[in-house]
């Protein structure tokens, strides 16, 4: 489980003078939390209604105001306790809401049995909301998180994004403040004026960074980065269109122009160029590595053709490919002809559907007209590489684009049939902006023991520290680990847990400026061994026929399983299973054992687990008494065939256990056995006994092999070759085996 934690801020303002509320609901109405001293609430007490059982009151003055004010219950804020301690007499008083609260805590605050009384406050996290009219209907901005993110930074007017498009509305009233029109250059024209003729770079430039909290049109993702217009496209009868020349031209010339940041949401197909079959566009590449020698960070579209086709200049090394999901976080699809490109070669996803952004002629994209494509998932990641950039001014254009890789939500479990092909999943901006807490290893739910290792992540922007804590049944248990180092994908903590057992849940909080990440996991603990122990019948004794076996198979923290078998002789060089249990036993029976038809010295064995692979096991020995009657007729295990052998056909290409066939049935007693294999002339070409008891011919599942030899160890010819199968002189199945060498 992971949540974020906002920096929280406590807003005060003052108390209504004619009535009992507040200026601005700063607090829960009918509600005042009181620390009573010691043994005025009687033992403690949970939770009780305060009228008429005022008895659990042990103060007459307290008994008072509990009638003088209505109050309805007492409820201990602090109940999951372990012990009654000191935290017990804290409690919740509630009371009809029309009372005037700043009387009741007067009232009790003076009371002498009373340590403190106050107002039960609202503390919410901080989130900022700009007035922007359209702002409420940009899904886009909060389902990355940027509302959260602004209260770090709403980004800086000395971050400069060059748009590498159709050019910008120079007059939009929600462009016109974020526009560096002086550096802004046209690359069709070779001049300065990089005004807007198609709207596309218009559309994209809003997405970016639209002027915010001015009370018009929209918000940008960054409120204040600099949008630096170069034009490189130009209209066609299909749209913003440009050439490998102009393109490469504005891209190497961006950084020269002040941009830090690239977006470029255009692009061509692996396929389209593959057409004349001359190779990659060469020229596009080395433009792409000049501007990031230079510094800048360049982030493009993915495409919209729903392909996982390589999409350019995306997928060109040092460019960060964005493609494109809608408001549930999957991957978008506008119609059937449109949807998202995907690929291993996508970096990260952003929103893509229904994107209300600017356009020309001082208008906005909205409602039915909202934008689709890949061209609006990349302007969102460029937003929020320019509010990471003004949060880390430091920060080189490697480090912003493992930033936003590395703080994404991973949606693949949204995307069945494309997981780990829309990058590391959806960008947030409060992460990349904020503080991170990841948890690597060892897996949530893993069963552990003895010295535990932990990895993962723990860093932010402004990062102060990071605490990795044990609980159990929320109590904190131990402090793993306080550190002011960050760790990304490393190293976190060790912790030595023996002697612990049970499930603990693991902690790591990160805080860093205004933000603290948290997460957790939960693990389970088992440093004991398992009991293992035979309690009937007694070593050394002699027994016959069906013998019941009692005894203890159990663990202390996380049972798993146990094994009760039987070896001929003190020292058997092979056991047969009588056997396997996942239901942990005490002192009662562990199962029951056919003994009739052998004799002699015989080894019981019981092998207990648990979950880790703690294993304990006990052993004893008994002299088997000869019943020379079966007990039971002989009949195959209910709703399983008579016999049958596997594999079939049989093929010597496999190794171990695949170069053999099994012959699998059933006996209802131990029994003399013997298997029969002729060739498809009757010819007699192998036969093995097995000695009751053994595999083969013991009570229950068995399963012996066959290796595809004849009685003088030669590999057998191809062929079809039948069988049959005799337990205590009768023939209990028969079948075919096809051999294919």
């Amino acid at each position: 489980m992971q949540r974020i934690i906002f920096q929280i801020t406590l807003l005060f303002v003052v108390l209504a003078t004619g009535g009992s509320a507040w200026a601005r609901e700063l607090f829960v109405s009918g509600e005042v939390l009181v620390r009573f001293k010691p043994d005025v609430i009687g033992m403690g007490i949970r939770e009780f209604s305060a009228l008429p059982e005022t008895a659990n009151i042990r103060a007459a003055s307290v008994r008072s105001l509990t009638q003088k004010f209505k109050i309805n219950k007492y409820q201990r804020i602090f109940r999951n306790l372990n012990k009654v301690d000191d935290l017990a007499d804290y409690y919740k008083v509630v009371f009809p809401k029309e009372k005037n609260i700043k009387e009741i805590i007067k009232a009790f605050g003076d009371d002498p049995n009373v340590f403190y009384a106050q107002p039960n406050y609202i503390y919410r996290a901080n989130k900022t909301t700009p007035n922007d009219p359209l702002f409420p209907n940009q899904w886009g901005l909060t389902k990355i998180k940027a509302d959260y993110a602004w209260d770090g930074t709403v980004g800086t007017s000395e971050t400069v994004i060059a748009v590498i498009d159709s050019g910008a509305d120079y007059t939009h009233e929600d462009l016109i403040n974020n526009l560096d029109i002086i550096n802004a250059w046209n690359y069709v024209s070779n001049n300065d004026n990089a005004r807007d003729d198609e709207g596309h770079g218009t559309e994209v430039a809003g997405v970016i960074a639209a002027s915010t909290n001015n009370g018009l049109g929209i918000a940008g993702t960054s409120w204040k980065a600099k949008i630096l217009p170069l034009k490189a496209l130009y209209p066609t009868s299909y749209g913003a269109s440009g050439d490998t020349a102009v393109i490469a031209w504005a891209i190497t010339d961006a950084p020269n122009r002040g941009a830090q940041i690239i977006n470029m949401s255009f692009g061509i197909s692996k396929t389209d160029i593959d057409f004349l079959g001359t190779g990659d566009d060469v020229l596009l590449q080395q433009a792409v590595n000049i501007a990031f020698a230079k510094g800048a960070m360049l982030i493009a579209a993915a495409g919209n053709e729903g392909s996982e086709d390589l999409n350019y200049p995306g997928a060109c090394d040092n460019v960060l490919a964005v493609a494109a999901t809608d408001q549930n976080d999957r991957r978008s699809i506008w119609n059937s002809m449109e949807s998202s490109n995907y690929g291993s070669w996508v970096d990260v996803s952003a929103p893509g559907t229904a994107i209300y952004t600017t356009v020309m002629g001082n208008g906005y994209s909205s409602g039915g007209n909202a934008a689709n494509g890949t061209s609006f998932s990349a302007p969102f990641t460029a937003g929020v590489a320019a509010l990471i950039k003004a949060a880390a001014p430091n920060f080189t254009n490697l480090q912003i684009m493992d930033r936003i890789r590395a703080t994404t939500d991973n949606i693949d479990a949204l995307n069945p049939a494309y997981a780990g092909k829309l990058g590391t999943g959806r960008i947030n901006a409060l992460k990349a902006v904020g503080a991170i807490a990841k948890i690597d290893a060892p897996q949530a739910g893993a069963f552990l023991k003895g010295e535990i290792d932990f990895y993962g992540t723990a860093n932010g922007l402004g990062f102060n520290r990071y605490v990795l804590e044990a609980l159990q049944n929320g109590s904190l248990i131990v402090t793993i680990e306080v550190n002011n180092t960050e760790v990304t994908g490393g190293y976190l903590g060790s912790w030595e847990t023996s002697g612990l057992g049970g499930t603990y849940t693991i902690r790591l909080k990160v805080f860093s400026t205004g933000m603290t990440d948290e997460t957790e996991i939960n693990i389970n603990l088992d440093n004991s061994i398992p009991t293992a122990g035979i309690s009937f019948p007694s070593n050394g004794v002699t027994v016959e026929g069906r013998v019941n076996i009692l005894g203890t198979a159990k663990d202390r923290d996380f049972f798993d399983s146990y094994t009760l078998e039987y070896g001929s002789g003190s020292a058997p060089l092979s056991f047969n299973k009588i056997i396997d249990a996942y239901t942990a036993v005490d002192n009662a029976t562990l199962g029951a054992w056919e003994t009739t038809g052998i004799e002699g010295l015989y080894t019981l064995r019981l092998t207990v687990r648990d979950k880790i692979g703690n294993t304990s096991t006990e052993s004893i020995s008994l002299n088997v008494k000869m019943v020379s009657s079966p007990s039971k007729e002989i009949i195959p295990q209910t709703g399983l065939p008579l016999t049958y052998a596997l594999p079939n056909p049989f093929s010597r290409s496999g190794s171990g256990a695949t170069a053999a066939t099994t012959f699998n049935y059933y006996l209802a007693d131990n029994f003399p056995t013997t298997i029969y294999l002729f060739d498809i002339t009757g010819n007699l070409i192998w036969q093995k006994n097995y000695p009751a008891g053994e595999n083969g011919g013991k009570y229950g599942n068995n399963n012996p092999l066959w290796k595809g030899k004849n009685l003088y160890g030669e590999n057998v010819a191809n062929g079809v070759y039948p069988y049959q199968i005799v337990a205590s002189g009768k023939v209990i199945g028969r079948g075919k085996i096809i051999v294919l060498n």
